[in-house]
């Protein structure tokens, strides 16, 4: 169903795609994208704006940016949006100022703001609105943990940019000597230190962007940044994005020597967009935009910003655009926002936590859901600024042989699973860890790693086990992990899985290895990825049924065949004559621990039923899924729900969500209420609500039952590698043994 949403931009500044503000950028993407989905996108906003939608235009201030100017924009904005409202139906309004308190409507229709700059910013009070049906939302994980105590951000949506119209420059080649400052000129941004630091170098250095009328702004450019100009280094005033992406792409890198704690950088992720790396101080956000040592370098103070200007040009242009393809695409951070619009119309309370409507209709309770997953900051830590973690040429291979070396690399291996994009629940530290110490045989395990610098860059998480009278190398995980793989810095080329199977070969310790349960797209399987030291390959395995998401769960529903539309009807009629029908999401609503222990109670009933035990037959299987799942819960990807009727627990469905992906791992019912398909009716709420969070397919896991075909499911495929080690693979040199545990990250 289409949306009419009303944004309500700073009014002392157009919006369009040259705007010099991020809040403006991100509004006029948001536009954008709501007009190209087919939504009503109504934006109030000063007159001159660029909009996809409608415009609703406030005039432009004229004279000085003080006070009274603000107060008569502020008025204006005000009326414009009372009578948006009196004619037209919205269903949400979306702040995006920072005068936003003085612009909320009175209680009505739900309303969304992102906060965009540093909470300290913001007028006393303004956090804490009680108006009701208002969230909040913070662009970074740096913001959030700034927010006052007492105030609870909604989400978290990390701001992107448009990659359609920013792209690096033909033939990847070199880029000219300049570094680039980009963005509104006044004393905060400390362009001055960029200067002074290019000057340092030797290098040239542009300053591109708009001093406005504020007597601030204009005092610091005529006092620091007018006297430190030459012909090296030059200010060419405000740009457009016609200019600004010719600027970045031909950059030698982009500078943010930012002096307040950024909550995010446009221009940071717009650089990386057009293949630039970026050199910016480690504060604030930016060390979740930039990836140091691969995307661009961070530093701890101006002492540093000259050496970094001249070693910037060591880093790979192709990483920085694979980075920002990988995380910061404007489409999915305005798929989020339309998720997070549907949860308000749902009734989301002030400034709590956006729950998931239920699929199930009918006047229950609605299932509570975490907030969208959020975006992982790398890690910090000493010894960061290093030269050999400036290079991404630098990589350096370990062996890993027993699970205190593992644990010792939990932190780092989080890391590296959050960046990884092709990860999945399987393949977390929390779920992997758990199965060492619960379910792995008693050999200890053979693991491959790539280090660069002090970073976790890649993951062959592998053990060594007995087949007959042969040594076999196979991942960690068998058994209960649907999928399993390596793990692989988006950075590097698959040609990383190469080099660690290779060295893995070298040791000389197994005789084949047999890795299952790959993805499709698992680096394993890339071409070249087995070294000339194996010889092998790889075949199909295993049906997961799957399915691709629309972006409305009406959309999948529209999608079913009538027979399983009227299944859904039926059984939730049936399901309510045990009474009032909820579901409940372990974490938001139930204890996570109090939740398993009715899942793994619904799944030995469901089981009992045909006389067998299932997959929890076994006190060490029950061990291992509750540690996985508390693991889980703490990793955000946990999607544990119960189904309740009349108060009882009558089916659960332990699922995951990752990676705008939703996966149902473990189903249970109640064999009394068998008739009312309660599992099937779960489904359709873990699908609904994988939709509502933004996700984009679904997984139904290995098994052909057909209830999955009957929820639109369609055969994919795991598959299995498996391969020999040559007469004399052996000789290709052997890894680095950590001494004692894995280094200290």
């Amino acid at each position: 169903m289409a949306l009419t949403v009303l944004q309500v931009a700073w009014p002392l500044a157009p919006v369009g795609p040259g705007a010099a503000g991020g809040a403006e950028q991100v509004l006029w993407q948001l536009d954008r994208a709501l007009a190209a989905a087919g939504h009503r996108s109504l934006v109030v906003a000063q007159e001159g704006s660029r909009i996809a939608g409608t415009l609703l235009a406030v005039p432009a201030a004229r004279g000085p940016l003080d006070e009274g100017a603000l107060a008569r924009a502020e008025a204006a904005v005000r009326a414009v949006v009372a009578r948006a409202l009196r004619e037209e139906r919205v269903d949400v309004v979306h702040l995006h100022g920072l005068d936003f308190a003085a612009c909320l409507p009175p209680p009505g229709p739900p309303a969304l703001v992102t906060l965009h700059l540093p909470p300290a910013l913001y007028p006393p009070g303004a956090l804490a609105a009680s108006r009701p049906r208002t969230a909040l939302v913070c662009v970074s994980e740096a913001q959030r943990a700034r927010l006052p105590a007492g105030v609870a951000a909604a989400a978290c949506v990390p701001n992107g940019v448009p990659l359609d119209l920013l792209r690096p420059r033909r033939g990847g080649a070199a880029a000219p000597g300049f570094a680039l400052c980009l963005g509104r000129i006044c004393a905060e941004k400390g362009y001055h230190l960029a200067l002074d630091a290019a000057r340092a170098a030797g290098l040239p250095l542009l300053v591109a962007g708009e001093v406005f009328p504020y007597a601030a702004h204009q005092r610091h450019f005529d006092a620091e940044l007018r006297p430190r100009l030459d012909a090296a280094r030059r200010y060419v005033g405000p740009v457009g994005l016609r200019r600004k992406r010719r600027l970045l792409a031909a950059a030698r890198c982009l500078v943010v020597p930012s002096l307040v704690e950024e909550t995010s950088s446009l221009a940071a992720m717009e650089a990386l967009a057009c293949g630039t790396p970026v050199v910016a101080f480690r504060r604030g956000a930016l060390p979740e935009v930039v990836e140091d040592g691969v995307t661009g370098l961070l530093v701890d103070g101006p002492e540093d910003l000259p050496r970094a200007l001249r070693e910037v040009a060591w880093l790979d242009r192709a990483a920085c655009r694979r980075a920002a393809e990988a995380r910061f695409d404007g489409r999915e951070m305005a798929a989020r926002y339309v998720a997070l619009y549907r949860e308000l119309g749902g009734g989301l309370a002030s400034r709590s936590p956006p729950p998931s409507p239920s699929p199930l209709q009918g006047e229950g309770k609605r299932a509570s859901a975490p907030g969208p997953a959020r975006t992982p900051s790398p890690p910090g830590g000493e010894g960061r600024g290093g030269a050999a973690r400036r290079s991404p040429a630098v990589l350096r291979p370990a062996l890993l042989t027993s699970w205190s070396e593992l644990e010792a690399l939990r932190d780092a291996w989080a890391d590296l699973f959050r960046r990884a994009p092709a990860a999945t629940p399987f393949q977390s530290p929390g779920w992997l860890l758990a199965w060492g110490r619960q379910l792995a045989p008693p050999a200890p395990p053979l693991a491959a790693a790539l280090f660069r610098g002090r970073e976790l860059a890649a993951l062959l998480p592998s053990f060594v086990y007995r087949r007959g009278g042969r040594r076999v190398l196979g991942l960690l995980g068998g058994g209960v992990s649907d999928y399993q793989d390596l793990l692989l810095d988006p950075s590097l080329a698959p040609e990383g899985a190469a080099t660690l199977l290779a060295r893995l070969a070298g040791t000389g310790a197994f005789d084949a290895l047999d890795l299952e349960a790959l993805p499709p797209g698992s680096p394993l399987l890339a071409p070249g990825a087995l070294p000339p030291s194996l010889a092998g390959g790889a075949a199909p395995q295993a049906a997961c049924p799957g399915l691709d998401l629309p972006g409305d769960p009406a959309a999948w529903r529209a999608r079913l065949s009538a027979k399983a539309r009227d299944n859904l009807r039926q059984g939730r009629r049936r399901l309510e004559r045990l009474g009032p029908v909820e579901v409940r999401l372990a974490g938001a609503g139930i204890e996570v621990t109090a939740a398993l222990a009715e899942s793994f109670r619904l799944h030995r009933a469901r089981w009992a039923g045909r006389g067998e035990a299932g997959v929890l037959g076994a006190s060490l299987l029950w061990r291992f899924h509750a540690e996985a799942a508390r693991a889980a819960a703490r990793e955000g990807t946990l999607r544990l729900r119960l189904l309740l009727a009349g108060g009882r627990v009558v089916a659960s469905l332990h699922g995951f969500l990752w990676r705008g992906r939703g996966y149902a791992y473990l189903s249970g019912l109640d064999p009394a209420a068998a008739r009312a398909s309660p599992g099937l009716l779960l489904h359709a709420e873990a699908i609904e609500g994988a939709i509502r969070e933004g996700a984009r397919g679904y997984d139904l896991l290995r098994g052909r039952e057909p209830y999955k075909y009957g929820l639109g499911a369609e055969d994919r495929f795991t598959l299995r590698l498996q391969a020999e080690v040559r007469a004399g693979g052996a000789a290709t040199g052997a890894l680095e043994r950590l001494p004692g545990a894995a280094p200290a990250l």
